[in-house]
Formats: C-alpha cells, structure tokens, sequence
C-alpha cells in the first residue's frame, strides 16, 4: 500500500517506512524492553502518557508551527500539513 508523506509516496512495509511493533506486552519486563530497544532503536508504549496531556502538546506545537507560517494554510490545524519549502522547524528549545 502506498502513503502519501509530503509530496511522496512510499510503500508500507518498504525500506523507508514500516509499522513500529508495540511494547506493551512486555511494559513489565525491564530485561525485554532493553533487548527491544536494542534491537528497534525505540519503544512503542501505546498509553504511557496522559492521553489530555499529550493532545494539549500536540495543539500547541502545531499553533507555533503556523505563527511561524510553517503549515499549509489552506488546511485544518488538526492535519499538519507542512506548507511548501518546510523543511524543518526550530523550536527554541521550548
């Protein structure tokens, strides 16, 4: 299946884009969790942070992102969609 991100497509399951394997079901074991993160690079633990506290970070991220006029704006805050020629956003240490 391919997935639009920005302006390509790349096929899920390819070399450049994949599911992350959740943890959760190894959350209680430190041992395994270190051999995941050995072997993945990163832990996915799907619930670990406040669910309220994790949208207020991504609402506000997003409302510096367009003041910077780093989003599309003929699109929903919601979707975050970068504008054209964002490449990157420097966030000031915030």
């Amino acid at each position: 299946m391919l997935v639009k991100v920005g302006s390509r497509e790349l096929e899920l399951g390819g070399p450049y884009l994949t599911e992350l394997r959740s943890s959760n079901e190894i959350v209680h074991d430190v041992v395994s969790l270190r051999e995941r993160m050995e072997e993945d690079g990163y832990l996915l633990i799907r619930g670990f942070h406040d669910r309220t506290k994790v949208l207020h970070a991504h609402t506000s991220i997003l409302e510096k992102m367009e003041k910077m006029g780093k989003l599309d704006r003929d699109t929903l805050l919601e979707e975050g969609r970068m504008a054209d020629g964002s490449k990157s956003i420097f966030m000031g240490g915030e």
